[in-house]
């Protein structure tokens, strides 16, 4: 089961990569965080679409948290936040980010984040956070390459 869920969630995040590889990034620095934002937001809202499956995978990482390697695949040791955790900061810096492999995996744990509380909060609308304005917001705190 663990297997499956990761290979769904690594075909989101494949899609979600091929995405950002084919945007050209905007011209003007606040174009681009709203582009970033956007294609973060859709790819939350990728993983969120398969509500089963989300719950699942955090259920199982919840139930076997440190007491069995299948938390491992499901969280810290997942091949899909491996893949991210690497590409992620080349993509801040296409688009115009100077992005340390920390905040590449920041903005990767963020989206995760975002996820579990998108599925756990999903039958309470006014719970929703909003996932383009969030990452926005710490896209905004990041240092940018001068023009």
């Amino acid at each position: 089961m663990a297997d499956r869920l990761a290979e769904r969630s690594l075909a989101d995040l494949n899609d979600y990569f091929a995405a950002l590889a084919a945007a050209e990034p905007a011209d003007d620095a606040e174009g681009r965080i709203e582009q970033l934002a956007g294609l973060v937001a859709d790819f939350v809202s990728a993983l969120v679409s398969r509500p089963n499956d989300m719950r699942a995978r955090y259920a199982l990482v919840l139930d076997y948290l440190a007491a069995d390697p299948l938390s491992g695949l499901l969280s810290s040791e997942s091949p899909l936040l491996a893949g991210a955790f690497a590409a992620a900061p080349d993509l801040l810096k296409r688009f115009g980010f100077l992005a340390t492999p920390q905040q590449g995996r920041d903005i990767m744990l963020l989206a995760d984040a975002m996820t579990f509380s998108r599925t756990v909060h999903a039958a309470s609308p006014h719970l929703q956070l909003d996932v383009n304005a969030v990452v926005a917001a710490y896209l905004r705190a990041l240092p940018r390459v001068s023009v």
